[in-house]
Order: C-alpha cells, then sequence, then structure tokens
C-alpha cells in the first residue's frame, strides 16, 4: 500500500511538472519558478477576487508572483459574464482604460465568427501602475463559459499604462520637444543656440550653447528657477570647476513621475561660451519632450 501511495503521489508531482512544462515556458519572462493550484486561487492575490455565484475554480497558474493566470467556469453566457465582472470591478473601484491599439486581441478586417473572446474580454485597472486584470470569456457549452482571468502585480511593465505612454508618446510627436521638458530661455541680453535633442518613449534629451558673460553659478540658478516655475521639484545639485548641475523631479499630465538632470560646462579655451545639457527619464522606467527655447534664427535673444 505504501508502494501504491508512492506512485500515486509521484505520478501527481510528474503531472504537475508535465502541465508547468507545458504551459509556462522558461523563455516566457514572465515565468519565475512557476506554482500551479489545482481547484484553488492563488494565496498572494493583493485583491479580493469576485467571482460569480455557481462558478467552479478549475485552477490557477502562478508564472510568477507578478504573473497568476485563473482559469474558472462560469455558469453565464459570455456577455453576461462580462456584465459581471464590469460591474464587480467598477464598484471596486477598477476603472477600464482606453487601450491604445484596442484589445490586445482584436485586429482589423473581418472578424472570425469562432472567436468569441474577440468582443468578451476586458481589462480592468486600479490605477495606472495596476495592479490590472484581464477578463476573457472562451467558449460556452452547456449554459457554462470557460472564463480566463489573466492578472498583473508588475507595476513597471503594467498594461494600465500602456495607454498613457501611448498618448504621451502621440502628444510628444505632436507638440514637439515642448511638451515636457519646459521652454529655458537665456539670461536677458544673452544669446543660446540650440543644439539638438532627441531620444524615445521613456526619456529626452536637449542640448544648447550659451553665449554670455557672467557667473556660472548665477547662469545655473537662472536655468534652474525656469523649471521651479515649471513645476519641477529639485532634489539635489552642485558645482565643480567648470562645470554644475542639478537633479530634479516632475510629473506629466497623466501623473506619471519623471526625473531629470540639468547640466551646464564652462567650454574649455572659449571664453564666453557654455554647453547646456537637460535629459528626462520616466521614474518608472518603462518620453519625449521640449527643450531649449530657440528661434528659428540661429541666435536668441529674449
Amino acid at each position: 500500500m505504501d508502494t501504491n501511495s508512492s506512485n500515486s503521489e509521484s505520478r501527481e508531482a510528474l503531472l504537475e511538472e508535465l502541465v508547468l512544462r507545458l504551459t509556462a515556458s522558461p523563455a516566457d519572462p514572465r515565468t519565475r519558478q512557476p506554482q500551479l493550484f489545482a481547484g484553488q486561487l492563488p494565496d498572494n492575490l493583493p485583491f479580493e477576487l469576485p467571482i460569480p455565484p455557481g462558478s467552479r475554480i478549475v485552477g490557477s497558474l502562478a508564472r510568477s508572483p507578478e504573473y497568476i493566470d485563473i482559469v474558472l467556469d462560469v455558469p453565464l453566457a459570455p456577455e453576461q459574464a462580462l456584465a459581471f465582472y464590469k460591474a464587480q470591478m467598477q464598484a471596486a473601484g477598477w476603472s477600464e482604460p482606453e487601450e491604445p491599439f484596442g484589445s490586445p486581441m482584436r485586429a482589423g478586417g473581418f472578424v472570425h465568427t469562432h472567436l468569441p473572446a474577440l468582443s468578451n474580454n476586458a481589462l480592468f485597472c486600479k490605477g495606472p501602475r495596476g495592479p490590472a486584470l484581464r477578463f476573457i470569456a472562451l467558449a460556452e457549452q452547456a449554459g457554462v463559459t470557460d472564463v480566463h482571468l489573466n492578472v498583473s502585480l508588475d507595476e513597471r511593465n503594467s498594461p494600465c499604462g500602456q495607454a498613457a505612454r501611448m498618448r504621451r508618446q502621440q502628444r510628444v510627436h505632436a507638440m514637439g520637444m515642448e511638451s515636457l521638458i519646459p521652454p529655458l530661455t537665456p539670461p536677458a541680453g544673452m544669446q543660446q543656440r540650440g543644439g539638438g535633442g532627441g531620444g524615445g518613449g521613456d526619456s529626452w534629451y536637449s542640448t544648447a550653447t550659451l553665449e554670455a558673460d557672467g557667473d556660472l553659478a548665477t547662469f545655473a540658478a537662472h536655468y534652474g528657477g525656469q523649471l521651479e516655475k515649471a513645476g519641477w521639484t529639485r532634489t539635489d545639485g552642485g558645482q565643480s570647476g567648470p562645470a554644475a548641475w542639478h537633479t530634479w523631479t516632475f510629473q506629466d499630465e497623466e501623473k506619471e513621475p519623471w526625473q531629470g538632470m540639468f547640466f551646464m560646462l564652462k567650454t574649455p579655451g572659449r571664453e564666453r561660451e557654455y554647453f547646456l545639457y537637460i535629459k528626462i527619464d520616466l521614474a518608472n522606467k518603462h518620453n519625449p519632450g521640449g527643450g531649449w527655447f530657440t528661434s528659428t534664427s540661429p541666435l536668441y535673444r529674449p
């Protein structure tokens, strides 16, 4: 009897290992020490998950502590199950963000009629960085719908922030560099030439050259004052020899936190010339912005 019990336990362990290998590929970046929970929810859900009355919890796959898939048998039609979760999640303070490209399963053109999840899925978010819950209603059979719930607790890569990031990128492309870095003008009577700028969705930089007579600390304070007026908060700063610098934090229109760095260098061998550099990065590193305010002519005089 001990042998049979041991064999039974061994088969269960092998079955669990097989399922994990088939469903949680090590090539998937979400996978880290996956766990199966047969017939139950995982232990580490940080929120109360609504379950329609009469439903059966088939089980859960925790690909990692941040990514969890839950399978339910729900005694409702797919559209009814979706309506249940919309009502319950909204009542609990969750929202449905506008997704940048619509549902991840939706595509243009004619829709295949054998993909009910195209119309019966939704993303629910508890804030711009999650948690996130993706609801997907699959096939219905004998009055029971196969429901999959994908939970993301990864704040750095939350699908809840994708729409905000997309809107930032669209705003930046439409408005140019002025959208995140405020216009920075030189001291009165001084000349400033824009040098350029660039970046991607999570960072941006701008450079310029200042031609001026005066003190490095005074010039650095001048630009710092403009950043403060724009709502930036200085976190550190200093000066050493020919260089001065500041670090900053601020929030964009979507309330996303950003970090900024200002740097100013007295150009070696050039009496009246200073190199200016400013760079911003999304604080939780998951966008492009404005820059030095220059006219269309080579020099700018306020």
